[in-house]
């Protein structure tokens, strides 16, 4: 506890010291000082806060900004990837999002799906959405003439993928499936929802996607007598088309 305490004291004080050079009159010391704040990581974005709110001298404050951009955008690339792979797609799209310069990332994430998904219905209505002939299959061509990150089209997708009726919802999961690994964590959490639907169009897609990882889920999901009947069903015959699959690619 007492080495915890002197770190958070000294991380204080490194604080301290750089926000008062950013005060000097050289700018090479300016700069120094920014790096250094830059340097000491998210531990200290609720003090940048606290300064940003008190803070009068403009080119302190601009700095400062800066400072926690850096930090937020460092942090973000670090966290996006581990989300991701844990198939926690509202917390990695926020990360995604601060990649990208939103300091709003919660209202950035909602105004973009809400673009995305304009777009990409009015891109396959202009080609057919169950002609799967003319359809590319990878997502980043779908993102390019719109103009996005390739991830931002996930959550779309799978808003459709699981809605029963939808007109794209076949089209969705033959895209989320043949997103390969990159998809399999999306897909996968779709298991953990409570609506029958959803997960049976999960075990569906994880009996088409090319990763061998669906398989452990589909049998945990195939052998569990604590299942939904049907969701068992599904999860057993995926499993056949995911052997079939192993069998083919020897």
């Amino acid at each position: 506890m007492i080495a915890v305490i002197l770190a958070v004291f000294c991380q204080a004080a490194d604080v301290e010291r750089a926000v008062e050079a950013l005060r000097s009159d050289d700018v090479l010391v300016r700069e120094k000082a920014q790096r250094d704040l830059e340097k000491l990581g998210p531990a200290i974005l609720p003090e940048l806060e606290r300064r940003l709110e008190r803070e009068k001298d403009a080119e302190v404050r601009l700095r400062l900004l800066r400072c926690r951009t850096v930090i937020e955008r460092a942090e973000a690339t670090r966290k996006l990837p581990l989300l991701w792979e844990q198939g926690e797609l509202d917390a990695a799209l926020k990360e995604l999002a601060r990649l990208e310069g939103s300091d709003a990332p919660e209202t950035y994430v909602k105004e973009r799906k809400l673009a995305v998904r304009q777009a990409l219905e009015t891109l396959w209505a202009a080609r057919g959405a169950e002609s799967r002939i003319i359809f590319p299959r990878s997502l980043a061509d779908w993102a390019k003439p719109i103009g996005v990150d390739w991830r931002w089209l996930v959550p779309v997708l799978i808003e459709w993928a699981t809605e029963q009726n939808h007109p794209f919802q076949v089209r969705a999961m033959d895209q989320l499936a043949d997103g390969g690994p990159p998809l399999f964590p999306v897909v996968r959490s779709l298991l953990k929802r409570r609506d029958l639907f959803s997960r049976k169009t999960a075990c569906i897609m994880l009996g088409d996607i090319k990763d061998d990882r669906a398989i452990a889920e589909l049998e945990r999901l195939g052998r569990d007598p604590g299942e939904d009947s049907a969701l068992r069903k599904v999860s057993r015959q995926a499993m056949v088309k995911q052997r079939i699959r192993q069998l083919s690619e020897r």
